[in-house]
């Protein structure tokens, strides 16, 4: 399949609390992002123009909180595009019009998702770079990512696997630090897509192995039969 694009629901928390420093004591809101279903929903055109009835209809249908969106791209850096910047502006003008009320919702998120293999296809690695921005006129910058299995199985050290990857900038101008929590797939769904894939690579070398072994039989016999036709020719050019 191709690239695969969708918008992001999940529930917004804030927390403030008192954080103590050299030159004193200050108030700092800290906002946790919950993200929980990712809709995948094609609701920009080719040009990056959004199809506000798409997206409005979208968002009806799902009693969480609109969060951002998302881009799986395979094989690609985890960089935003010229495309994607005119898509979340305009994303970010349709979510403010339509949670104008809401003066506390956090900046809108940008998850950009990718998957990579190597050259003998063995082994799928996937990586995720989650951003946003507060204004228009300011850069993307990294979320800090939290990343938890809520389903322990028998490999307990992997139940409890952690993953967090660091702010790149922060904005202490209004005291937010803002992390952001990702459900990850069950365990034995894990598993079960490893061992398919993996068979499917033994099948495929399994293959190529059996067409080496046909290839050199057909070449021996297409070589013996150009002997024999050469003898028969030399046979035919003798009896004249």
């Amino acid at each position: 399949g191709g690239d695969v694009y969708g918008l992001l629901f999940g529930a917004v928390t804030h927390d403030v609390t008192t954080a103590v420093t050299d030159s004193g004591s200050k108030e700092v809101t800290k906002i946790c992002i919950d993200v929980q279903i990712y809709c995948p929903l094609k609701f920009f055109g080719l040009y990056g123009e959004i199809h506000e009835d798409v997206f409005q209809k979208a968002v009806q249908q799902h009693p969480q909180k609109l969060l951002g969106w998302f881009a799986f791209r395979a094989n690609t850096p985890l960089r935003v595009s010229v495309k994607e910047h005119s898509v979340h502006g305009q994303l970010e003008k349709v979510a403010a019009a339509s949670d104008a009320e809401n003066n506390h919702s956090p900046p809108l998120l940008f998850a950009m998702l990718t998957n990579s293999t190597t050259t003998n296809f063995s082994t799928q690695s996937f990586d995720y770079r989650f951003v946003s921005r507060e204004s228009v006129k300011l850069p993307f910058t990294s979320m800090e990512l939290n990343i938890t299995n809520p389903e322990h199985k028998s490999q307990a050290e992997y139940g409890e696997f952690s993953a967090f990857s660091t702010f790149s900038e922060e904005t202490p101008d209004k005291g937010i630090n803002s992390f952001t929590h990702v459900p990850s797939a069950p365990l034995q769904t894990l598993h079960s897509f490893a061992a398919s894939q993996q068979e499917r690579v033994y099948n495929l070398i399994e293959e190529l192995e059996l067409g080496d072994v046909e290839e050199i039989k057909l070449v021996a016999e297409v070589e013996a039969l150009r002997k024999e036709h050469a003898a028969l020719q030399a046979s035919a050019a003798a009896a004249r």
